[in-house]
């Protein structure tokens, strides 16, 4: 436990140095930019989940660039133990990027309403659009963990692009279609209506997070040091 409380702390200090003033200024004004323009809260949040889903790859970045993976060994650190604290502080990480994500978009939210544009509260106070938000992301960073575990960040930060681009495709493929829109837009419907959202997403990362975590430690075991 005291390994694991380590490592994410360790990979938070890896973090900390990009988190400068002008950074956060820039970022603030991205997501209130983009709250205020779509006059939607989901927008800015969303500049917020994928914030934590970027900065999610830095640790690897320093570990490979330090060759802290030799000195875990050295040291005794279970590679499981090592894999539980990345998981750990992706999940800690994902939280504090999209609360403070949340703030700033709340702020925008209401300037949008003080400058007359048109804005929407819808699923501000629904949970199915903030679980359906979550699950995306959490997906797509399911996938990419073990790639990084199993190739590093320099050989894997190129395929850590895929997930996005193949949802993103797949997202316009059935919006171009009419039956695929249709069909969509039914399934969501049918599952916010009967109030089956939220299992049913529950179901899908019960499968898909431990079959991540389950192939992060296998591929990482692998590795030689």
């Amino acid at each position: 436990m005291t390994n694991l409380k380590n490592l994410v702390q360790l990979d938070f200090m890896t973090v900390k140095p990009y988190f400068t003033v002008k950074t956060l200024l820039i970022i603030s004004m991205v997501i209130l930019f983009q709250t205020i323009m779509t006059g939607s809260v989901f927008s800015g949040i969303g500049v917020g989940a994928l914030l934590g889903t970027l900065f999610m790859s830095y640790p690897f970045v320093f570990v490979e660039k330090n060759n802290l993976d030799t000195l875990y060994v050295t040291l005794s650190v279970k590679r499981k133990t090592v894999v539980a604290g990345r998981y750990l502080f992706a999940l800690l990480l994902n939280g504090a990027t999209i609360l403070f994500a949340l703030v700033l978009a709340s702020i925008g939210l209401y300037f949008a309403g003080v400058v007359g544009f048109s804005y929407s509260i819808i699923g501000v106070n629904q949970i199915e659009p903030w679980i359906l938000l979550f699950a995306l992301f959490a997906v797509i960073q399911a996938i990419q963990l073990p790639m990084y575990f199993k190739f590093g960040y320099v050989k894997a930060k190129f395929l850590s692009v895929v997930p996005f681009v193949a949802l993103i495709a797949g997202y316009f493929a059935s919006m171009s279609m009419s039956d695929g829109s249709a069909w969509l837009t039914g399934v969501l419907g049918k599952l916010s209506v009967t109030g089956l959202t939220a299992p049913a997403i529950a179901v899908v990362l019960v499968g898909i997070v431990p079959v991540s975590y389950g192939l992060s430690v296998v591929f990482y075991k692998k590795r030689e040091f």
